[in-house]
């Protein structure tokens, strides 16, 4: 999608990678696999990601560094890592207003049987690993996602990556909430078996957020073949880095630049790249305006006995003080830019993902 902000955001990544360079050292400080056998199947449970995270936390925290040169093929999956990621044609540019404009049918196409996936670019990073869930259980899924419009049903502000000139900033989106509104009429149409709904974190969501959730979820639930509650997940955001497009918050390039070696510091904030762009690692811990957004977020699905899931644990170290999240769990890269994760490591989470789901 040609004037997608992400995907202008992705390509500018690529060039920094490739201007900076990949230093390839033979050191070794950290036991590796080789980049195809990490790849060739999802991890088995949620102990086995515990496992691999607290390995990756020790050695950095003992040592001050983790050299990640020595897995075979790394440095070359490095620069592909600004394309790893689903398609932008399912998720909507910013001045989309109808919600079937951009939609994708994945999975099994013919099922009668549909999975929704429903949200802003943080739901649509998600979508080629539930497609493979719903390929294997003959669902058929079909995408409303749209960028900087998350799943709350409030008024968020114009995103600066969407706003042109500047004087637009924080003005009300009002795109969104007409493009959510026809989102939600499309999945009611559609009276979907399942549905996936998630969205970023936005700071400037705290007054209402628990109203906004509340009211989409019940949406949701009406929508629902059933009006099965447990049929509505509610994915919570990943950990991000901080708010700025800049690419050096990007854990690709800083790796790059660093020559494929994560350095500790142990003064670092929880806003890892934000404050320290030479970290290539991020921290669980956030703000206090994002944690009494998890609140309300949480106490919606809580009281509406939705499914609901916190990935922090797939992602990062939470059970330390430290709250180190890797660049790289399993040999396999976590993050494409500042706040969603690589088709890659989705794929590994594919059992996970899939056991929060109906079997069939």
């Amino acid at each position: 999608m040609t004037g997608n902000p992400l995907g202008r955001l992705r390509k500018s990544t690529l060039m920094q990678i490739s201007a900076v360079g990949l230093v390839v050292l033979s050191a070794t400080t950290f036991p590796v696999e080789s980049t195809a056998s990490a790849r060739s199947g999802p991890f088995v449970n949620a102990a086995a990601i515990a496992a691999l995270i607290k390995s990756f936390t020790s050695t950095l925290t003992s040592k001050g560094e983790v050299d990640l040169s020595s897995i075979p093929g790394f440095a070359n999956e490095l620069l592909k890592s600004p394309g790893d990621h689903p398609s932008f044609s399912c998720v909507a540019g910013f001045q989309v207003l109808v919600a079937r404009q951009v939609s994708c049918v994945m999975g099994d196409v013919k099922s009668r049987k549909v999975l929704v996936v429903f949200g802003d670019s943080h739901a649509w990073q998600w979508i080629d690993v539930l497609s493979k869930v719903a390929t294997a259980r003959k669902w058929k899924l079909v995408t409303f996602t749209k960028e900087g419009c998350p799943d709350a049903n409030i008024v968020y502000p114009v995103p600066p990556e969407a706003a042109y000139p500047t004087s637009e900033w924080n003005k009300p989106y009002v795109q969104c909430q007409i493009w959510r509104n026809s989102a939600f009429s499309a999945i009611a149409a559609i009276h979907p078996y399942l549905i996936v709904s998630s969205g970023q974190d936005h700071p400037d969501a705290t007054p209402s957020m628990a109203k906004g959730e509340t009211d989409t979820l019940h949406r949701l639930i009406d929508a629902v073949t059933g009006h099965i509650r447990r049929h509505v997940l509610f994915i919570e955001d990943v950990p991000r880095s901080g708010y700025g497009s800049d690419g050096t918050v990007d854990s690709d390039v800083c790796l790059a630049a660093s020559g494929l070696k994560v350095n500790y510091d142990s003064k670092d904030t929880a806003w890892s790249f934000a404050d320290n762009p030479n970290v290539c690692y991020r921290s669980f811990f956030i703000a206090n305006t994002i944690a009494k957004i998890r609140s309300a977020e949480n106490s919606a699905a809580s009281k509406l006995r939705v499914r609901q899931v916190d990935p922090r644990p797939w992602i990062c170290n939470t059970s330390s003080a430290s709250g180190l999240c890797p660049p790289v769990i399993g040999n396999v890269l976590t993050y494409f830019d500042s706040s969603h994760i690589t088709d890659s490591y989705a794929y590994k989470l594919a059992n996970l993902l899939g056991a929060l789901l109906p079997a069939k």
